[in-house]
C-alpha cells in the first residue's frame, strides 16, 4: 500500500519556535531515506517554506498557503492554483473599508507569488514585512489604495489584528459563499488574530485529494493543530492531532499524539514504523510541597499527574503527613532541618531543573530556603510556577502570619506562572476580601498581580450557579475558562490543578489549553468520587483518568 504522512507546519511540526528541531530534521531525513513518503499542508508561502525547509528534500508536491497552491520545492514550480474571484474581491474590500482593517494580498507572478499592502501601521504588520523582506527575500508591493487589487489574480488575504477589530469585518466575510474564510488566534503574537481568506476551492482538504489522485496514493496520513486543519482532517484516511491542538481539532482526530514541542509528529511515524529513537528526554520539574501517605493531596497526586504528563518530578519534601489534616488526628514530621542539605546535594551534581513549582509552605524559614532554592537553580529555561497557598473561602489558614504573607509576596515576584484562589489573590493584593467579587473585581486584582512580574495568572474558583470559572491571563489578555460544577469542594483539587499548569508550562502547552485540561480532568475526577461515595476528605480518585493525561 502507498502511503503519505502530511503534515501542517506551525504548531504541529514546527517547535514553539517555528522552526524544525534538529531531532525533526534527522528523524524526517531518516525517513526519506527508508523510502517514506512525506509531505507538508500549510498556510505558509514558498518563499518562508523554502527557506525553513532547505535542509529537507521533499520528493513529493508540498500544499501551501491552506491548500490555494500545490508547490514543487525541485522544480520551484506552482503545479496548480485557485484565485478568488474579482467580484468577491470588489466585495471584500468594500467591507475592509467600511471596518477600517488591511493586510497582506498574494498574486501569482510566474512561478512566484507579490505581495501587496496598503500601509504597515501596526507593529504586527510592520514585523511581518521587515522578517520576510530580510530572512525571506519576499517581493512586496505598496498600493496606495486596496482598489488597485480588485483586477489582479489574488490567490491568497492575510490580515492580522485584534479580536475585536477583526470579528465584525469576519462575520460579513464568510457571508460570501464562494470564499473560505479562517478566523483564529495567533500562536506566536500577542494578543493577534488571523483572518484568511482564499477561494472556496482552495482547502487543505481538496489539495491533498489532488496528490492522492495525481501520484497514486492509497492511504493519506495526516497531522495537525489548528482549525485550518480539519478540512484536510476530513480527506484522510487516518488524521491525528498534536498535544497541543485546539480543542476541536482533537474532537476531530482519530487520536491524539505527542505536542509540536516533543517531535510528536515524526516520533508518532517513526513509532509505527518500528523505528528507533522515538522518545525524547523528559524535561524536568523540582517539586516543592509536603507529602500525605493518605489522602490524594500534595505530592501524593502531584507525582503521578506530573508524570502522565510525561515530565519527570522531583520532589523537594517541606513536610510528612500520615495524611492531610482534614482528618481528625494525623502524624506530622517538618522536614524544614534536612530541606538544605537535600537541595545542596543536587546542586553539587550539578542536576538542573527545566521547572521548579511551589506549593504548601508552611513556615518563613520554608519560604526563604524555597526562594533561595529558585536563585541557586534559575536557569534561562527554567519556568518557575508558584502556588501561593494561603488561604481559601475568605480566611488565611490560621498559621499564616502577616510575615509570612509578605514573604510569599517577594516569592511571587519570582513566578513566571502564578495560581492563587481567589481569597489568596485578595491577599496577596492586600484587597479587602469580599464574598460578592465580581470577574471585572478579580481582573483588576490580576493586573495588580501582574505587576509582580508573573508572565500568566490563573485565578481559580469563581463560581455562579452551576458553573465555575478559571479567570486566565496571559499575554496582557484575559479568557474565560467555564466549567459545569461536578460537585462539593475536596482536598487536593488545588495541587492536581497547579501541578497540571506546571507539567504543561515546561512542555510548553498553550496556556489556556492547559487551564482548561485541568479543570476538565478535575471535574471528571470530582464526579467519579461523588458517584462512586468516596469520602470528602479522601481527596478525588485520579487514578481512572490519569492515561487520559498521558496522551496530551
Amino acid at each position: 500500500m502507498k502511503t503519505l504522512y502530511i503534515s501542517d507546519l506551525d504548531g504541529t511540526l514546527f517547535n514553539e519556535h517555528a522552526l524544525l528541531s534538529e531531532y525533526t530534521k534527522k528523524m524526517l531525513n531518516m525517513l526519506y531515506k527508508k523510502g517514506i513518503d512525506f509531505s507538508i499542508a500549510t498556510a505558509r508561502t514558498p518563499y518562508t517554506v523554502n527557506e525553513l525547509l532547505k535542509d529537507i528534500n521533499f520528493r513529493v508536491p508540498v500544499t501551501m498557503m491552506n491548500g490555494v497552491m500545490t508547490y514543487d520545492f525541485n522544480k520551484k514550480e506552482i503545479l496548480r492554483y485557485d484565485a478568488i474571484e474579482n467580484s468577491d474581491m470588489a466585495l471584500m474590500i468594500d467591507i475592509f473599508k467600511k471596518y477600517n482593517i488591511t493586510g497582506f494580498f498574494y498574486a501569482i507572478n510566474g512561478n512566484g507569488l507579490n505581495t501587496y499592502y496598503e500601509n504597515l501601521d501596526t507593529p504586527a504588520r510592520k514585523n511581518f514585512h521587515d522578517e520576510r523582506v530580510t530572512k525571506f527575500h519576499k517581493p512586496f508591493t505598496k498600493v496606495a489604495s486596496l482598489d488597485e487589487l480588485k483586477d489582479k489574480e489574488i490567490v491568497y488575504i492575510s490580515i492580522s489584528d485584534t479580536a475585536d477589530t477583526l470579528r465584525e469585518a469576519y462575520e460579513k466575510v464568510k457571508e460570501i459563499d464562494t470564499l473560505n474564510v479562517e478566523y483564529y488566534r495567533d500562536i506566536y503574537g500577542e494578543g493577534l488574530w488571523y483572518m484568511e481568506i482564499s477561494s472556496a476551492k482552495a482547502s487543505k482538504g481538496n489539495a491533498i485529494e489532488y496528490l492522492r489522485e495525481h501520484y497514486n496514493y492509497d492511504k493519506l496520513i495526516c497531522f495537525g493543530d489548528n482549525y485550518n486543519d480539519i478540512k484536510m482532517f476530513e480527506k484522510a484516511d487516518e488524521c491525528y492531532a498534536v498535544a497541543n491542538a485546539k480543542d476541536d481539532v482533537k474532537k476531530a482526530a482519530n487520536g491524539v499524539i505527542g505536542s509540536n514541542k516533543d517531535n510528536g509528529v515524526v516520533n508518532y511515524i517513526a513509532k509505527t514504523l518500528n523505528m528507533p529513537n522515538l522518545v525524547t528526554i523528559p524535561k524536568k520539574i523540582a517539586m516543592i510541597n509536603d507529602i500525605s501517605g493518605f489522602g490524594h493531596c500534595s505530592t501524593t497526586v502531584s507525582l503521578p499527574v506530573i508524570s502522565a504528563l510525561k515530565v519527570q518530578c522531583c520532589p523537594v519534601l517541606t513536610s510528612i503527613f500520615s495524611n492531610h489534616t482534614g482528618f481528625s488526628d494525623y502524624y506530622m514530621r517538618d522536614f524544614t532541618p534536612y530541606m538544605r542539605e537535600y537541595t545542596d546535594t543536587w546542586k553539587k551534581l550539578n542536576i538542573d531543573f527545566d521547572g521548579i513549582y511551589s506549593g504548601y509552605l508552611s513556615s518563613e524559614t520554608q519560604i526563604d530556603i524555597v526562594r533561595n532554592f529558585i536563585e541557586e537553580f534559575k536557569t534561562d529555561k527554567t519556568v518557575i510556577i508558584i502556588d501561593p497557598v494561603m488561604g481559601d473561602h475568605g480566611k488565611k489558614y490560621t498559621f499564616f502570619t502577616d510575615s509570612m504573607c509578605n514573604k510569599i509576596k517577594n516569592l511571587c515576584s519570582y513566578a513566571d506562572v502564578l495560581t492563587p484562589n481567589i481569597t489568596e489573590c485578595a491577599l496577596l493584593t492586600d484587597t479587602p476580601y469580599n464574598d460578592n467579587f465580581t470577574i471585572s473585581d478579580i481582573k483588576d486584582m490580576i493586573i495588580k498581580l501582574s505587576h509582580t512580574g508573573a508572565k500568566k495568572i490563573v485565578v481559580t474558583g469563581f463560581k455562579s450557579g452551576n458553573t465555575i470559572t478559571n479567570i486566565c491571563y496571559a499575554n496582557n489578555q484575559f479568557e474565560l475558562i467555564n466549567a459545569v460544577l461536578a460537585g462539593a469542594d475536596r482536598p487536593g483539587t488545588g495541587d492536581i490543578f497547579a501541578s497540571i499548569i506546571a507539567a504543561c508550562s515546561v512542555n510548553g502547552t498553550d496556556f489556556y489549553d492547559s487551564v482548561k485540561l485541568a479543570s476538565d480532568f478535575i471535574g471528571k475526577c470530582i464526579a467519579l468520587s461523588d458517584e462512586l461515595n468516596i469520602p470528602t476528605p479522601y481527596g478525588v480518585c485520579i487514578e481512572n483518568y490519569l492515561d487520559e493525561l498521558s496522551t496530551y
